[in-house]
Parts: structure tokens; C-alpha cells; sequence
């Protein structure tokens, strides 16, 4: 069958609760705190950079002044700047300061005269106080910022011709520091704009299957088992929807089986109710008498024993089937087990002329519920001795292909299986030749699955019937 259709909706309303709006919410979740962690990291392996690549384009500066005064016969009389010097960064550029000293830390020149006037020793200035650490770690205290400087000598330093000291204000690289970063973020708006739409198409092609999942399991509910769901993917998406696949066939199997079921248990209930009905209706109209009436009352009587076995063998099939039924397990048994079987059906191997053996050593053991043990023992024993001709054995043994195995067999000397018996005895109310309620072996194999054993069916080498049980421990 086809895939079953859906409204999936083609309109762009996003549901935050269901999986697009939640795929959408954690993209952004995530874009925003890698974005911030991004941006705090990059902030100060970027003002480091800034900070390093300032000072050596400070250092080229005064290195390039310094080289021009070396050259100059009385650099305090001759020499004279007027324009501003910068530091480059790509597109950007800081504007830097200098002052020039002579041997005696006389300031000869400065771009910045109202702070470092010319002819004024450097130590005696208010601003020299903003300096006093040049030259040892490069960073000085400046009025309302601070001053990333270099100091440079003018000529060789055995000269001692005086110095140079190039500057520039932090604040401005904090600027462009803040500049860089704001590009940075506008560059993440921009992706995470073309990203969007990205992710609700993401979320929508991982929401579709989804959907699909959806109408499938309205169309189990509807109980439409034949239909089957294929996606068109490779994923666990695809996975699931095998597992969803199979359990509609489990379901179908299982909703087949229940029909057979109870058209087959009406058919078993109405058949003696009716020949109930007709023997009593005619003992009241006095239809029957004498022998005859004590024949009707016999047929009655054993028509309502009929019934009570087969309402007792669906009760206790109903109970095996209930899911989360109480179960008392304990090492059990299994040879006892087997002998109070043998026990409790030795009236009625007795009257059909059957003689039961059992060989089984006390030292296997089952865990399992006893009472569940006993039952299965009981209904296997039945059938077993209501198909054999003269004897039944019950035989118990290590599996011989593993050492946590228990083989527990029984055996008639019947007519064995027909081909038809092997393929439907586990069925319910299925019943060979002889066959009484037909819900034995499907209670029986019930208790063996729950125990997470096997069972099966087989002709004996020698004849007759055979039925197998492995135990795991």
C-alpha cells in the first residue's frame, strides 16, 4: 500500500513548542552564545594584537625621526616638524604624538607644545609625570587616557645626542578595537539572516516524516493494518518507520487472529448450548422419558462439563496474554514438576490404557512460576496421552549444543502430527484428530515464550508425536 496522506500545511506559522520552532530557538541559542564567547575572546587576542603591532609601528617612527636628527649638525636648532605622524592599520589609521629630548631631557620639539613646551625640562613638566614609565614598560599614565610610548635614542646611544618618544593615545585603539568588533557582529547578524531560512527548511524536511509517522499511526488507530508507510530516506527516521511497518503487521496478525478467534470460540459454545437446549426442551415437553431422559440428562451434563473446560481454558488464556500480570519466580523443580503432572493425570491415562514414564534428573532446575510449570506440564501431558496408543515418556536433559540449556521432551506412541497439526497446533482453537478445546498448546507455548524458552512440534524417529521445550538458565 501507499504512504497515507496527510495535510502537512503549506503556510509559514511556526509552532515554537513543536520541533521547527525548537530546531529554530536552539539555532539561534546557539549562533548567540557562540557569538558572544567568539566576540569576548576575540576582544582581547585583538586589542593584544593592536596593542603589539602599535608599538612597532611606534618604534619605526622614532626609529625614522631619530635617523633624521642624526643627521642634522645641531638637531636642536635645525630640526622642526610640523605635520602629525600615523600608525596604519589595513583601512585604518591612529594618529600618534612625539617629543624629542635632547642629552639633558630638554624637550627641543613636540607635536603636542601646550603639554611638552620646547626649552622646558622633561622632569619639571605636570606631563612628565605621564611619562615616567617610558622606557621600562612602555605605558604611561596620560589626563582622561592612558599613552602606549616608545623610546628611541637619536644616534648611537655612546652619543648620548638626545631621544625620541613616540606615543599614542589607548583610547584610540580601544576605538578601533570596538570598530572591528562591530564588524565582526554585523558580519554574524548578516549570517544569521541568510541562515533563517535555512534552518525552517531544515526543521520543516526533518518535521514532513514526521508527519507522515503521524497519519500512519491515525491510520493504525483506525485499525487500516494493510497500509504500509516508505520513506524515502537511509536515516533512523527510516528505521522507525520499519519499526512502525512491522508492528501494523504484528497488529494485522494479531486482529486476524482475534476474528478466527472468536468466530471460532462462538462456534464452540453454540454447538453444545444448542444440543443443551434441544435435551431439555424435550425432557419439559416430555419428549423424553425413562432411559431416554436419563440419556438427554447424561448428554446435558456433559455438554456444561464441555463448556466449563473450554470457559476454563480462555480464562486461563486470557490471563497468560495479560500484559504486566504478577509473576512469582523461583528456581523450580522441573522433574517434580513433571511428576505431579503425571499425578494429577493419571485418572485419565488410566482409563484410556495409557502408561506415563518420566526420566528427568533432580538436579535441572527452571526459573519460573510453579503454578505456570504445572499447567504447562498438565496441558502437554493431555494431549499426549489422548493421541498415544499404550505409552507416553517424559524425558529431561542438558541441551546437548549448550551448557545453559535445559531439553525437556514428551513423547507419544500415536499416529504423530499431520502436516497440517505442525502448521497450525500453536493456533488458537485449532484441533487435530481427537483434538479437545483446542487452546492447550497455544497456552502452552504462551508460557514458554513468557520464560523465554521454545517450544515445538515433530514425528519422533520411532513414531508418534513429539514435542520439545528448551529452557534457558
Amino acid at each position: 500500500m501507499s504512504e497515507p496522506s496527510g495535510d502537512t500545511g503549506t503556510a509559514l506559522k511556526i509552532n515554537y513548542k513543536g520541533i521547527t520552532g525548537k530546531i529554530l530557538l536552539s539555532y539561534l541559542l546557539v549562533v548567540i552564545c557562540s557569538t558572544a564567547i567568539t566576540t569576548l575572546s576575540f576582544h582581547s587576542i585583538l586589542y593584544d594584537d593592536l596593542e603589539r603591532r602599535t608599538r612597532e609601528a611606534l618604534s619605526r617612527q622614532g626609529f625614522a625621526i631619530a635617523f633624521a636628527l642624526s643627521h642634522e649638525k645641531s638637531p636642536a636648532k635645525s630640526y622642526s616638524l610640523t605635520a602629525k605622524p600615523y600608525v596604519f592599520f589595513s583601512y585604518h589609521s591612529i594618529e600618534s604624538q612625539y617629543v624629542i629630548l635632547d642629552s639633558e631631557e630638554n624637550v627641543l620639539y613636540s607635536s603636542l607644545p601646550e603639554l611638552f613646551p620646547a626649552g622646558k625640562k622633561l622632569p619639571e613638566l605636570p606631563a612628565s609625570q605621564y611619562l615616567k614609565f617610558v622606557g621600562r614598560d612602555g605605558k604611561a599614565d596620560h589626563p582622561g587616557a592612558d599613552l602606549l610610548a616608545v623610546r628611541v635614542p637619536i644616534g648611537a646611544p655612546e652619543e648620548n645626542l638626545g631621544s625620541v618618544i613616540t606615543f599614542a593615545e589607548v583610547t584610540a585603539l580601544e576605538s578601533l578595537n570596538r570598530a572591528i568588533l562591530l564588524l565582526l557582529l554585523k558580519s554574524t547578524l548578516i549570517a544569521l539572516i541568510i541562515a533563517l531560512p535555512l534552518a525552517l527548511l531544515l526543521g520543516r524536511y526533518l518535521v514532513k516524516p514526521l508527519q507522515s509517522l503521524q497519519d500512519y499511526a491515525r491510520s493504525i488507530a483506525r485499525r487500516r493494518f494493510d497500509v504500509r508507510l516508505d520513506l524515502k530516506s537511509d536515516d533512523e527516521l527510516a528505521d522507525l518507520a520499519d519499526t512502525f511497518n512491522d508492528m501494523a503487521y504484528q497488529l494485522e496478525r494479531y486482529d486476524t487472529s482475534m476474528r478466527r478467534f472468536f468466530q471460532s470460540t462462538s462456534h464452540e459454545i453454540k454447538t453444545p448450548l444448542m444440543s443443551i437446549q434441544g435435551f431439555a426442551e424435550g425432557i419439559r415437553d416430555g419428549v423424553f422419558s425413562g432411559q431416554q431422559a436419563d440419556h438427554a440428562l447424561e448428554t446435558i451434563s456433559r455438554e456444561c462439563q464441555r463448556l466449563k473446560g473450554l470457559l476454563d481454558e480462555m480464562i486461563n488464556l486470557t490471563r497468560q496474554e495479560r500484559a504486566g500480570e504478577s509473576r512469582y519466580l523461583e528456581p523450580c523443580d522441573i522433574g517434580q514438576i513433571a511428576q505431579e503432572a503425571v499425578e494429577t493425570m493419571q485418572g485419565y491415562a488410566v482409563e484410556k490404557k495409557v502408561q506415563v514414564t518420566t526420566d528427568i534428573p533432580a538436579e535441572l532446575k527452571v526459573v519460573g512460576d510453579p503454578e505456570k510449570l504445572r499447567r504447562l506440564f498438565g496441558n502437554l501431558l493431555n494431549n499426549a496421552i489422548r493421541h498415544a496408543s499404550s505409552r507416553v515418556s517424559i524425558q529431561g536433559r542438558s541441551a546437548p549444543d549448550s551448557r545453559s540449556a535445559i531439553l525437556i521432551s514428551i513423547q507419544d506412541d500415536g499416529k504423530g502430527f499431520s502436516e497440517q497439526d505442525l502448521e497450525h497446533a500453536f493456533d488458537y482453537l485449532y484441533k487435530g484428530a481427537d483434538g479437545s478445546t483446542g487452546l492447550g498448546l497455544s497456552i502452552a507455548r504462551l508460557i514458554v515464550d513468557e520464560l523465554n524458552g521454545a517450544i515445538s512440534l515433530r514425528n519422533a524417529e520411532d513414531g508418534g508425536g513429539l514435542v520439545e521445550i528448551v529452557f534457558t538458565y
